[in-house]
């Protein structure tokens, strides 16, 4: 992946320099990578890149340049990002971190919008629901809680559980264009859901034959 990539001060992030509230730092214009790139994704609506390393920060790249054109930093950032998830229709980025927290961005304005606390069960995966704009965390729990955001105040609700699961989850995707959700957990059972009233519509088990994750 990227490393030691050189920086011209061109590109999209260029000339938005400055700093976010709580010194969350937006700056363009570091001379190289130093660290090797440990995860990257693509923000479709934003036409952005990003990738992330043991420095706990976003770098966002100019590929066709092969550059680095502009870092994000915050103070919430103490741990390792292990995901970043476009939220599509509210125009919204969420980043996910072993902080157990998750945090809501809106990168045009350069400011985080909301905060997702999950100090209890800690989080492991964060999926979205496009069709019906839904969040979705797993934990170190056996329960999937499900999230929504109010797109004019920006404040985050648990909209209810999905309950069933007699161990840890270990993961979760979304069937778009569906109410559907799948998980799974560490003994081997899958699970599909509806979302709409939460309700588990099958199960599959596995057994321990291998580890879902």
């Amino acid at each position: 992946m990227f490393r030691r990539s050189e920086v011209k001060f061109q590109g999209r992030f260029s000339d938005r320099k400055g700093l976010f509230p709580d010194r969350t730092g937006f700056a363009a214009g570091a001379n190289f990578v130093a660290d090797y790139q440990t995860q990257i994704w693509y923000i479709d609506f934003l036409d952005t890149w990003m990738t992330t390393d043991k420095t706990h920060c976003l770098n966002i790249w100019d590929i066709e340049r092969e550059s680095k054109v502009a870092t994000i930093t915050s103070p919430k950032f103490k741990s390792n990002i292990i995901s970043v998830v476009p939220l599509d229709v509210l125009k919204l980025v969420a980043v996910v971190s072993l902080d157990k927290i998750v945090t809501i961005w809106d990168f045009k304005r350069k400011m985080i919008v909301v905060e997702l606390d999950l100090t209890q069960g800690g989080i492991h995966t964060v999926v979205w629901s496009a069709s019906y704009h839904v969040l979705i965390t797993a934990g170190y729990e056996n329960n999937i809680n499900l999230w929504t955001i109010n797109p004019n105040f920006l404040d985050i609700t648990l909209q209810g559980k999905l309950i069933g699961h007699s161990t840890m989850v270990t993961a979760v995707q979304v069937v778009e264009k569906t109410p559907m959700v799948v998980s799974a957990d560490d003994q081997g059972h899958i699970k599909v859901w509806d979302i709409r009233n939460l309700n588990c519509v099958q199960t599959l088990n596995l057994g321990l034959k291998s580890a879902i994750n």
